[in-house]
């Protein structure tokens, strides 16, 4: 073995090293942070719910005792409770914003044709799904599409 190889061999060493240890040595790791309140609540809400039933598993089986269960239980439901009270102070998203979101872009889309060569809206003969201009394929049933050349 020669010197250049071994050379070689250690620089790629560390070249996989420090590429395996960039996601540690981040300054800001992947976080809830970008996540908005209500979000955050219900992760933390979730994970104290696991936590709760790791307890309840754990008394269950013996691995431990009864007064320890019983305090570490009450700390964590009181935590939850906590959890569901800031929830509950969050201003509530209006259902009826959001249903009236669907509604019109369901709307829009349904409304959408494209006028084919010949001035008439385009569908598909195997479904009948409207088509889009360019559309090679049904967005519904995957059939190829025949492209008809005007006549001149």
């Amino acid at each position: 073995m020669t010197i250049g190889s071994i050379l070689l061999g250690l620089a790629l060493l560390v070249v996989v090293a420090l590429l395996l240890s960039k996601p540690l040595l981040t300054a800001e790791p992947q976080s809830t942070q970008s996540l908005d309140k209500r979000r955050q609540l219900e992760l933390e809400k979730e994970a104290l719910l696991v936590e709760i039933q790791g307890v309840d598993f754990d008394h269950e089986t013996g691995n431990i005792p009864t007064d320890v269960y019983e305090l570490q239980r009450a700390q964590l439901m009181n935590e939850a409770a906590a959890v569901l009270r800031e929830m509950d102070e969050l201003p509530a998203v209006a259902e009826e914003d959001i249903q009236a979101q669907i509604e019109s872009a369901v709307l829009q889309r349904r409304h959408h044709h494209v006028p084919s060569s010949n001035g008439q809206a385009s569908f598909c003969t195997q479904c009948g799904q409207p088509l889009d201009a360019g559309d090679k394929f049904c967005a519904r049933c995957g059939q190829p599409l025949r492209v008809v050349q005007p006549t001149t």
